[in-house]
């Protein structure tokens, strides 16, 4: 596997080895914050759900917060979805040519 890995933002990073695209999740304590996907839509499907678990969290202790936080979350979500995944795409592109 490289070592080499695009921040996508101050949380999110993604690498890639011969089988995966591998995002790095600085907030995740399990397997050192790395999951393993096989295409763009698994990747951006990770993402979401973290952040979708995070809005939960905001929540728990003020359901005011929660929802407020929550239809912020779903609005951004669904006018980022696709430069989300352009984004990655490009940034995958970039890895891979860097590695040649």
């Amino acid at each position: 596997m490289n070592n080499n890995y695009i921040k996508l933002d101050d949380r999110f990073s993604i690498g890639t080895d011969p089988h995966n695209i591998i995002l790095k999740d600085k907030k995740q304590t399990t397997n050192k914050g790395y999951s393993y996907h096989k295409n763009v839509h698994q990747v951006i499907s990770k993402i979401f759900t973290q952040l979708e678990n995070d809005a939960i969290v905001v929540g728990e202790l003020d359901p005011n917060k929660y929802f407020d936080h929550s239809i912020d979350l779903c609005s951004s979500i669904g006018l980022l979805t696709h430069d989300i995944s352009l984004l990655i795409e490009k940034k995958l592109k970039q890895l891979k040519k860097d590695l040649e």
